[in-house]
């Protein structure tokens, strides 16, 4: 029997529990702000581990840097279920094409308004999670509905045009590199859309980003979103779980290897999206995504997945409170825990633990209340 179905119809309409254990780990994850345990593990010689609490600053991966592709993952292995149950209630396609956009229209906006709230200006940018997710979402549904061969194709599409034409802009303006900060095909349309210098003290249009990133990613994490359908595809199938997990777990070390083996012609950059770093990161989804369907879906081992599932039922939410009242929640705690005569880095790291909990009882009240808040 095959490990899929193009008819998306024959898909399960209930929830995957494993699905929004691993949403709402990965929310925990950046809801954590990495916990602050940077200072305190660099104290105790672990500058390895600290390394991998944040961005790498160019070149190459760290555990921070596979959050967003893991949020976007998700996104795609959450789309042929929500396609079947919507088909399953009469949808038509066309009403879920509309419904698509008006999802993609919302995200973008929120995206805008979080930038625009950080930014104190009318901020119009698409380099945040959610504005990509917008871009890289419509993309994905239209070959939805095609199977797993049209989507799998998408996404070598995909794989092969972002860096071609990197590679093509960079030979026609003469650049040595097509990869360089600042001087790739990227930051060059960021500059082309910007906003006149005009209108630049009422409205922030495309401004480039002072950290590289770029909102052409769009395209190369259309292809994240790619591999999670497929990931989709493949757990709503009607194959044998353990075939699932075996399949899930040999291409995520499939794709860690073809990563590494890509970067020495597309290197791994994760302000760029390069496909060495799509490829790479989607490896260590499909791995993670497959650890959590053994435990939770196979195994039914769940009690302890509650709290993140609490977190992933509401991941929008986790991730719009915890990034816009972050500072607020850390000085609700701070003056508690003062009153014990704590070293910095472990006052710091308590601070953070502390918040990241609020955030998580925030969560944990919505789940009690049954308000789930979708886009």
């Amino acid at each position: 029997m095959g490990h899929s179905n193009s008819d998306s119809s024959s898909l399960p309409a209930g929830r995957l529990a494993s699905l929004d254990a691993y949403r709402g780990f990965t929310m925990l994850a950046m809801a954590s702000a990495g916990l602050s345990l940077a200072g305190l593990l660099k104290q105790h010689n672990l500058d390895w581990l600290a390394h991998q609490l944040d961005h790498a600053e160019w070149q190459g991966c760290t555990a921070w840097d596979l959050i967003q592709p893991s949020f976007m993952f998700l996104v795609g292995v959450a789309m042929p279920f929500s396609f079947a149950r919507r088909q399953q209630q009469g949808a038509t396609w066309s009403s879920q094409l509309r419904h698509a956009l008006i999802r993609c229209l919302m995200l973008a906006l929120i995206g805008m308004l979080m930038d625009t709230y950080f930014e104190h200006i009318v901020y119009i940018q698409f380099i945040r999670v959610l504005q990509q997710i917008a871009l890289a979402y419509i993309p994905a549904f239209l070959v939805l509905h095609l199977g797993p061969r049209i989507q799998a194709a998408a996404l070598l599409a995909v794989l092969v045009i972002h860096p071609a034409l990197y590679v093509l802009y960079a030979r026609a303006q003469g650049l040595e590199s097509a990869w360089e900060p600042g001087v790739n095909l990227g930051t060059r349309i960021d500059e082309w859309l910007s906003v006149p210098a005009l209108l630049s003290h009422h409205i922030s249009f495309m401004p480039v980003s002072k950290g590289h990133y770029v909102a052409f990613n769009a395209l190369s994490s259309a292809g994240t979103i790619l591999s999670g359908v497929l990931a989709g595809e493949l757990l709503g199938s009607r194959t044998s779980a353990i075939f699932k997990f075996l399949l899930l777990m040999l291409a995520g070390i499939g794709c860690i290897y073809l990563g590494i083996a890509l970067t020495p012609y597309v290197p791994m950059i994760k302000r760029l999206w390069t496909t060495s770093f799509a490829v790479y990161a989607g490896g260590w989804t499909l791995i993670v995504m497959a650890g959590f369907y053994f435990i939770v879906d196979i195994l039914k081992i769940r009690r302890w997945a509650f709290p993140l599932i609490v977190v992933g039922m509401n991941s929008i939410i986790m991730y719009v409170f915890s990034s816009i009242f972050r500072s607020d929640i850390n000085q609700v705690v701070e003056p508690f825990l003062r009153l014990a005569d704590l070293p910095k880095e472990v006052f710091v790291f308590l601070v953070a633990l502390a918040a990241l909990g609020l955030k998580w009882l925030f969560c944990y009240w919505l789940y009690v209340h049954k308000v789930f808040v979708k886009v």
